[in-house]
């Protein structure tokens, strides 16, 4: 039996099955969405992180406007800002395989 579409996407998104090359991928199949249980904790584990990364987020924020912030720091405040919204772009494309 085949395991299921979302699984083996989900699987691959935390990188615990390797893509495999385009010539032995399998074609894409309709199935079964997930289940409820999975659904619901999926969106809960989406919910948690997305608030986690908010904080961040802001103060992140606030310190790439911020006029006193010296310029040696400011590199390191993008390249974290920029790390945070890869964050929240990674739980967006987790939620969508869903």
């Amino acid at each position: 039996m085949l395991e299921p579409t979302w699984r083996v996407a989900a699987r691959r998104c935390l990188g615990s099955v390797p893509t495999p090359p385009a010539s032995r991928a399998a074609p894409p199949r309709a199935d079964t969405p997930p289940p409820e249980p999975v659904m619901l904790a999926a969106h809960r584990l989406a919910h948690h992180l997305n608030n986690d990364l908010a904080l961040p987020m802001g103060v992140l924020e606030l310190l790439a406007e911020h006029a006193d912030v010296p310029p040696h720091l400011r590199a390191l405040v993008h390249d974290a800002r920029q790390g945070v919204m890869a964050a929240a772009r990674h739980v967006d494309e987790f939620q969508r395989l869903l």
